[in-house]
């Protein structure tokens, strides 16, 4: 399982929890819900994320003070990268369920799944020869954008590239070729989509049209950029760069001005999302031991804590 979790960390762009047995010993089962450790009465919205550690994983949706935590869907497989549509009344994310083998790079599969917000009516959408990752909705629900990699033999595996699909998995088409290509996002208007492409040994922010044309760069560092989310309004980016050292959250205009870092410290952060006012951005850090999320206004200052578990929690989306 090592090997897969790293392998998937890299694609993903964030620490990969095991998923394993939901253990009664300890676990998920041994997380109930926190206590609330931050509160905010003008959040809005609801934030879906995956808590897990070794013992297992589920997918959880709370409110955006960190109460009322449900869990939706608990499987003994891996479960990664949920995502609301924009009326919340369903959730799309990444997962090995349905493949032969879970455990080992060789033959494992992952596909995108589709499930109502309480987790009924589960639906795959993919039947991919190879890993289908990070998915995520257009803004009119009809379009989801993914990442995937094919398998070429054994445990190789082609590189990353963006496809898009209808919300039902019918017409699937690849927008990107050649390099690697990962952590694509719809923009507000559903008109562009960002990115993260690989340049030789830099892996940097991108922006493109809906149906792949006019790539364009908007990051040049020589760390690791990645995992990009564009705030409602479309008027800026958050995501999480290695440029400094460790991976921290910076936000930057939609055509790459004014690039600013958020967070501080040196403990890893990653999975910003914007939320549906734009004036805060939930995400995972380890600055308090394991990874909990918080919430920080959309210039990095008033930091709140929202979950307080044993467990980890990762991948949020606030909508």
């Amino acid at each position: 399982m090592h090997r897969l979790n790293v392998l998937l960390a890299f694609f993903v762009g964030a620490t990969i929890i095991g998923a394993a047995l939901n253990s009664p010993e300890h676990g998920l089962n041994a997380a109930k819900s926190p206590k609330r450790v931050a509160s905010s009465s003008t959040a809005q919205g609801e934030i879906v994320f995956v808590r897990g550690d070794k013992a297992g994983a589920a997918i959880c949706t709370m409110k955006p003070d960190g109460s009322a935590i449900v869990s939706v869907l608990k499987k003994r497989v891996s479960l990664y990268s949920p995502q609301w549509n924009r009326q919340r009344s369903r959730i799309i994310y990444s997962s090995n369920q349905d493949s032969r083998r879970r455990s080992s790079l060789r033959n494992v599969t992952f596909d995108i799944y589709s499930m109502n917000r309480n987790g009924a009516q589960t639906k795959r959408l993919t039947k991919w020869p190879g890993l289908a990752l990070g998915p995520s909705y257009a803004p009119n629900g009809k379009k989801i954008v993914f990442m995937a990699m094919k398998r070429v033999g054994g445990d190789k595996l082609s590189a990353s590239h963006i496809y898009t699909m209808n919300a039902d998995g019918s017409g699937i088409k690849q927008l990107t070729h050649g390099g690697e290509n990962k952590n694509p996002a719809f923009t507000p208007d559903g008109k562009a989509i960002v990115f993260m492409r690989a340049f030789g040994r830099n892996q940097e922010i991108c922006r493109m049209n809906a149906n792949g044309t006019g790539q364009k760069r908007l990051t040049n560092s020589p760390g690791t950029d990645q995992t990009p989310a564009v705030s409602p309004d479309g008027a800026k980016i958050a995501w999480v760069s290695r440029r400094d050292g460790s991976y921290q959250i910076y936000s930057m205009n939609v055509d790459g001005s004014r690039q600013k870092r958020l967070t501080q410290g040196r403990a890893p952060n990653s999975g910003p999302s914007f939320s549906p006012d734009g004036k805060r951005i939930v995400f995972s850090s380890r600055r308090d031991g394991n990874h909990e999320l918080y919430t920080m206004s959309r210039d990095g200052k008033d930091v709140k804590r929202l979950t307080k578990t044993s467990t980890d929690e990762f991948y949020p989306c606030w909508r």
